[in-house]
Order: structure tokens, then sequence, then C-alpha cells
């Protein structure tokens, strides 16, 4: 383990004898502050349940506002995030005097070129995509009851259709998946079949303009109100969609207190999933369009969502769901902003170009799980409080587990079956990437997400051509480690000295490279 820190320090160039002498002191003064051991002893060598690459999805939101289109930084942040499952979302959408508008104020219909320029803005190509028309423009609810006017209804399925007709007949975008309301059930409570009959004759002319489409319906704030039922049995939909926030109120601030809520995230997707089951549409996806620590910005006084809570939050939820197999699709809220965005404003730099936390831990998701991976069991003794995930394929398994404690924790697996060869940590102010191989204790840093990349023992050959592997001569091989579904902008060369992580186009050197990170500068 102390190698581990002294192998650091030299990599850090210290040449001062004294400052060298006081670095060494320092860490092995937080050696020794290491409070608590986990062992991972064994991995299965069966695997359990199929890991769902739809679960690791994101809204767009900021992308509807084609004045950042020249934002280089932004559209490389995109890739590193790199989500084959999105979703074009705002609320904007359908108020002409807004930013991320659609609509043309002078037609009161869609503005194609507007449309065309947001999607196309996406440097990679997403595997599905929803288009979410959140509600009625306000033309349409002229006694501004907040409902559509009963006269209005026809008008506002024929624009719905209208945009189908747009998008994939006159610019063959082919976007499968479509959403006519948006978190309206508050406004129907006493007539919920209202708001069903609105959504059916959305959907039946948007099937018109494209038999090929599928509905996303329901849309709900959160998964136990009372109407779900009622909605269910009127309303004609492919798939369910609801949202869950952990927290609407400033005074909630640890980091337990929001893992406390995930629990309570799953529950609510297994209600839903009753509720469909019971109404005899067991065949109707479940997904969780949108999630975060917050509903409402305004609670979010310490900006905890761009913080490592907001990493920590997002590892630990979607872990739990690749676990439960329930929800088929998850979409985090959302790309860009100065409170939910995995994106941040920099003020210094006037654009879109801080990675966040929670950025890091899409990165790693999207880039290190596959469509052809498995979760693993395994046994483990020591410290109950970091969560642990195995998850991989016949050629490799890769480990993430999570510290949500302001403690260290060692982690020891020298006498488990299975081995790591490279070590990716998210922190409250960077990501690290090391080289690990032959390592045997690791140390889970205090609020850090950890990404180890390995594989089993029983796999494991000196001259096998696996990448992660040392070859024959006992060095490591340049290795570049893109996602196997899209170009990514962040990219890893790894040689047996220097480590070199490209992030969005910026060479640094491992380990202990910082990232831009709100309050940092690189």
């Amino acid at each position: 383990m102390i190698a581990q820190y002294l192998a650091v320090a030299k990599t850090w160039g210290y040449k001062n004898h004294m400052t060298s002498k006081c670095l060494l002191f320092g860490i092995l003064l937080y050696s020794f502050a290491v409070t608590s051991t986990i062992s991972v002893t064994s991995v299965s060598d069966q695997p359990g349940g199929q890991v769902n690459i739809g679960l690791f999805g994101m809204n767009l939101n900021l992308v509807l506002r084609t004045d950042v289109i020249n934002e280089t930084e932004f559209v490389d942040g995109l890739s590193y995030l790199g989500c084959s499952y999105v979703r074009y979302h705002s609320n904007q959408m359908v108020r002409p005097e807004k930013s991320r508008t659609w609509i043309d104020s002078t037609t009161r219909t869609w503005n194609p070129g507007k449309i065309d320029t947001s999607l196309s803005y996406l440097p990679f190509h997403p595997e599905v995509a929803i288009i979410s028309i959140p509600r009625w423009p306000r033309w349409m609810d002229v006694d501004e009851d907040s409902r559509l006017d009963d006269d209005k209804k026809t008008e506002y399925a024929s624009l719905c259709a209208e945009l189908v007709r747009v998008i994939n007949r006159d610019m063959s975008k082919n976007i499968i998946y479509w959403e006519t309301i948006n978190e309206l059930e508050g406004r129907y409570q006493s007539d919920i079949e209202t708001l069903a009959a609105i959504s059916n004759q959305c959907a039946d002319s948007m099937r018109a303009a494209d038999s090929s489409i599928r509905i996303v319906g329901g849309s709900f704030s959160q998964p136990w109100d009372e109407t779900i039922t009622r909605f269910i049995q009127y309303a004609d939909f492919d798939v369910w969609a609801h949202h869950n926030y952990a927290s609407g109120h400033t005074d909630c601030t640890s980091v337990s207190y929001f893992l406390s809520k995930i629990p309570g995230i799953v529950s609510g997707i297994h209600n839903v999933r009753e509720k469909l089951d019971n109404k005899g549409k067991s065949n109707v996806a479940i997904w969780l369009t949108e999630h975060n620590l917050f509903w409402t910005w305004e609670a979010d006084g310490q900006k905890l969502m761009r913080s490592i809570t907001g990493g920590i939050w997002d590892a630990w939820l979607l872990t739990a769901l690749m676990k439960d197999q329930t929800a088929e699709a998850a979409f985090a809220w959302h790309d860009a902003d100065t409170r939910y965005g995995k994106i941040q404003y920099n003020w210094s730099t006037w654009n879109y170009d801080i990675l966040t936390p929670s950025a890091h831990v899409y990165h790693l998701f999207n880039t290190y799980t596959h469509s052809d991976d498995y979760m693993y069991d395994f046994t483990r003794s020591g410290d109950s409080i970091i969560s642990v995930t195995f998850f991989g394929n016949s050629s490799e398994l890769n480990a993430m587990f999570i510290n949500p404690a302001t403690t260290p924790c060692t982690l020891l697996v020298g006498d488990s079956n299975w081995h790591a060869d490279s070590l990716f940590v998210v922190d409250s102010s960077q990501m690290t990437a090391t080289d690990v191989a032959g390592d045997t204790s690791f140390i889970l840093y205090p609020l850090s997400v950890s990404l180890f990349l390995g594989q089993k023992i029983a796999l494991h050959s000196t001259t096998s051509s696996h990448p992660h592997n040392h070859n024959s001569t006992g060095q490591f091989p340049r290795l570049v480690v893109t996602a196997s579904r899209k170009d990514m902008a962040g990219r890893v060369f790894v040689t047996k000295g220097e480590k070199t992580f490209n992030l969005m186009g910026r060479n640094v050197v491992m380990p202990r490279t910082t990232v831009p990170l709100p309050g940092h500068k690189q």
C-alpha cells in the first residue's frame, strides 16, 4: 500500500528534499488514518443479470439552445458523457419567447431550421432517442387554467403529428420514441381520464403520421400518485415513464440522506410494474426518464448536484438499478447548466467546459459497460458501507467500489480469484487513472467512486492478447481504451511509466490528474 503512495510521490516529480520528506510524512499519516477494511475473497464463475446500457442515459436540455452550437468544449463534453440513450426535453420547447423553443412565433408551428440544428448537435449517433413534447403552447389555454382547452385538443394532436412529420419524414431522423405530456397529472387529479384521452388523441395522430413510432406514456412526476392506476387503465402507450428525485428540501445535504432515498426509487419502479401487470400491460417497459438529487434547483443552495455528492448519487443509483433489473432505461437530469448539469458553465471562460464528478461517472459507465456484460456475485467481508458491483464478460471482469464515508477504507483482494489491471478514481476535485497491475491492496478514498478494470485470475495469462494484460516482456503495452459503441472524446493511453489521459482535448499526466471542476483550475 505504501508503495502506491511512493509511486504517486515519484510521479508528482517532487525534487526538493524537504518537500519530499514532508510529503512522505503526510502519506504515512494518511495511511494510518484508514479506519476500515473490505476484502473480496471470491467472484462467481456464473454470470447473473445482464447489464442494461439503457440505464446510463441523459436528458438533453441545453442542446435545444442553438446559440451554444459553436461551443466546441460543450460538444466535446457531450461526447465525453457518451450516452447511448438520450431524451430531448425542455418545457420551453413550446414557448416561442424562450431560447429553447422549437416553435416559430409568427406561424405558431414548428421551426424546422432550429429543430434540425438541435438534432444534428450530438457528436455521436444515439441508439435510442426520445422527443419529449412537454405540453401544449399557451395559446391553446385561453382561459389560463393550466389545462388544454376543449376546442384545442384536435389542434394540439395535429401539432404533435406535424412534429413527427417534420423530424421523421422531412429530415429522415427516424426518431422512434415520443412523449406528448410531461408532469401534467397534477392538473388533472380529479379527472385523469381526460389527460389519458388527450394522450390517446395525440398518439393516434402521431402514429398516423408514422406508424413506426412508439409512444412513451405517463411521464408522471413521481411513481406513487394515486391516479396512476386509472391513467394506465385508459391510456394507450408502448413505454411507461415517470420521474423520481431524492428531495426538494434545502436542509437535506448529507450523502447518507440522499443514498437512503434510493431504495424508495427502486420501490417506486416496482409499484408501477405491479400496476402495469395488473392491467394486462406486462409487456410495457418502464423508463425512469428523470432523476437527480433535487426536484427543484432552488433547493440546491450548496450546489451538491455538481459536487462529489452528485457523483456518488449517480453511481449508487445506477448500480442499484443494474442489480434490480426492473427499469429498462434511465435518464439523468441533465446535460448542462449551473445546477443540475453534468457539464457546468465556467464563468471565467464563458463556456460550458467544466466536467463534474457525475460527468466522469457517466463516462466510465458508458465506456466500460457493454451490451454483452453480465453482473457477477461475489463474497466479501469487512466494511459494509462500501457499495460493490462486479460486471463483465468472458474476457474481462470490472468492479465498481463506492465509498460514501468521509474516511478511507482499505480494499484487499490478495486472496481473491479476481485481478485488477487499471484503476479510475473519481473524487471531489478530479479523476485519476492508474496502472495497478500486480497490486493486491488499495485505498478506497473518502467520498469517491473507484472503477477497477480487470479479469478473473483463471482467465489471466502473461502471454494473453487481452489488452489489459502484461505482455511476455513484462512491459505494460500501450493501450487505447474507447467505448465499443462509439468514438469518445476521452481516450486512455497507458504505458509502463507515464500515464496520459485525454479529456476533452486536454492532455494531462496521471496519476493525480486534475480535470476542471467547480472552484478548481487546471
